[in-house]
């Protein structure tokens, strides 16, 4: 399914881009150490991180 959607999107034109995930994870961590100082999104956060 996914597949198929990629290939939709592509024939209409989209440029699909392939991101390098830990590089991305640890140059955004910064950020999150700065902004994330609530209890339930640090949560979050490590709930997005392990998914």
């Amino acid at each position: 399914m996914e597949e198929d959607a990629r290939r939709q999107v592509e024939a209409g034109g989209a440029l699909i881009v392939e991101a390098d995930k830990p590089a991305f994870a640890r140059l955004v961590r910064p950020v999150y150490d700065q902004f994330v100082r609530d209890a339930k999104l640090k949560q979050l956060v490590e709930r997005i991180r392990e998914g």
